[in-house]
């Protein structure tokens, strides 16, 4: 399973806003980006657990927290939605700002069977 396409997918619809991989060059108000970390697999590689930040962008950094927690409502809600995800498993939203823009970041950790 393409985890990031899966979830740039799914949170595109969830949230409303643009969702993406990569930071556009050019960047809307808001933006969710997803990114994966890494994945660890099982002996039969039917099961996975693929991590991912989660970015949050918004004008203020008070947008960017209420984004952040669209983000991990919708997350946490991506097992009920059916297909390959059964578990989610969050860390953050922290405070993750760059040097012009806020920004929340988050780390979810995924269980997906094939």
């Amino acid at each position: 399973m393409d985890a990031e396409a899966h979830v740039i997918a799914y949170l595109s619809e969830a949230l409303g806003v643009r969702v993406s991989a990569d930071v556009p060059p050019d960047r809307p108000d808001e933006l969710v980006t997803v990114e994966q970390l890494g994945a660890q697999y099982g002996d039969h590689a039917l099961i996975g657990h693929p991590s991912l930040a989660i970015q949050s962008w918004a004008p203020t950094r008070y947008r960017a927290a209420e984004l952040a927690r669209g983000v991990h409502e919708a997350m946490m809600a991506l097992p009920l939605a059916g297909g390959p995800v059964t578990h989610v498993s969050p860390s953050g939203p922290y405070n993750f700002p760059t040097r012009e823009h806020p920004r929340y970041q988050a780390a979810y950790t995924l269980t997906t069977h094939e």
